[in-house]
């Protein structure tokens, strides 16, 4: 395990950008307030009226491309739970395969509640609310992780002796810096 006291500046920024991504991502599909039109207000899964003293199931108002829309960013908060569970196992395991295994899910992970998002617009695109743009940040903080995550897999790569674990062998890894002049 890494003690806290040796966690890098980028360390600190994964796990920070893996929080609030989570955070966002969690209270985001939770809202009912993607769209707020005068009477109501609409989410992903409720439509209540502006007082919230009434709410349906919002599947019966949506196309099927907005259904199809509000699975993929629920697919994307999975991928959060996945980035979030890989990088717990590499601060225990130190396992660079699960750094490179998260900055591929963050990837997917924006890619998959943009891709999300910009299908809910096919249905309702006016009125959009705080719900709604909390996905995309969600989405944006996924992005940064993974670019985070391979400056963090890059600067461990050429610092020197890394030790990968591969199933029940350790390989030490040494790397050689050539300046060709």
């Amino acid at each position: 395990m890494i003690p806290f006291s040796s966690f890098t500046p980028r360390m600190w920024a994964a796990v920070v950008l893996t929080g609030l991504g989570v955070l966002f991502g969690i209270i985001s599909l939770a809202s009912t307030s993607w769209n707020d039109l005068s009477t109501s207000t609409i989410g992903l899964w409720k439509i209540c009226t502006v007082s919230r003293s009434t709410c349906i199931d919002s599947s019966i108002i949506l196309t099927d491309a907005m259904k199809v829309g509000r699975a993929l960013v629920l697919l994307g908060f999975l991928a959060w739970l996945v980035i979030l569970i890989l990088l717990f196992v590499y601060f225990f395991k130190l396992d660079l395969r699960m750094i490179l295994g998260a900055m591929i899910t963050g990837i997917v992970c924006a890619s998959l509640m943009v891709l999300g998002a910009i299908l809910w617009t096919t249905g309702i695109h006016e009125f959009l609310s705080w719900g709604y743009y909390l996905c995309y940040l969600s989405a944006i903080l996924a992005a940064a992780l993974a670019g985070d995550l391979f400056q963090i897999r890059k600067q461990l790569l050429t610092v020197g002796n890394i030790a990968t674990t591969s199933s029940s062998t350790t390989t030490t890894v040494h790397t050689q810096h050539v300046v060709v002049g």
